[in-house]
């Protein structure tokens, strides 16, 4: 039913009909109504500034070291970096994405700050990043491709809803896009026109 939190079901279904698109796609890994996002790459906060943060890469999760402790990265007490999924995400039209923090997570000690997605994100290669925070007062460590949240889809496809483009945001909104575009660009992501 158009409107509704899609169930495992229901999204295996928009991903063959490439509605969505997650890649890479392991269908086995779906839960009852959400998709495992891991962690790839880890980024400093270098300038929070006041459009947004500006990051540099410090760190990134190789595939194959998932099981190997050695690989972990180590969060100093209360350190935050932004982190990077290793699944990219395209969403069609109509369809919302919304992050849920993984469990894990709660029981290792970190926060993860994360907001939802829609169309056009994923047409121009757009990356899906998320704050994460240590909030333990003693070192704590990241696993590589940790579970850090879930991507849950609403399809709002069939409803009367009202326009949205760029235009619609705010100057603030488009101040932080335009930054992140910026750093995008030197840093080889390309965030797209928003258009």
């Amino acid at each position: 039913m158009f409107g509704n939190l899609l169930n495992n079901n229901e999204i295996i279904e928009c991903e063959s009909k490439n509605f969505l698109k997650i890649k890479p796609w392991e269908p086995n890994k779906l839960q009852p109504a959400h998709y495992p996002l891991n962690a790839c790459v880890i980024h400093q906060v270098v300038d929070p500034g006041k459009s947004g943060a500006i990051t540099k890469p410090i760190h990134t999760f190789q595939e194959g070291d998932e099981n190997n402790e050695d690989k972990a990265y180590p969060f100093e007490a209360n350190e935050y970096f932004v982190v990077e999924i290793f699944q990219s995400i395209t969403l069609s039209p109509g369809i919302v994405g919304k992050f849920v923090v993984a469990s894990n997570l709660i029981e290792k000690g970190f926060s993860l700050t994360g907001g939802k997605i829609t169309y056009p994100f994923g047409e121009k290669r757009e990356v899906v990043r998320f704050g994460i925070k240590n909030l333990l007062s003693v070192k704590n460590y990241l696993m590589p491709f940790h579970k850090i949240a879930y991507i849950e889809f609403f399809d709002m496809r069939g409803l009367n809803n009202l326009p949205y483009n760029f235009s619609d945001l705010t100057p603030r909104d488009i101040e932080i896009y335009l930054a992140r575009k910026k750093k995008a660009e030197i840093g080889g992501v390309d965030y797209g026109d928003g258009t």
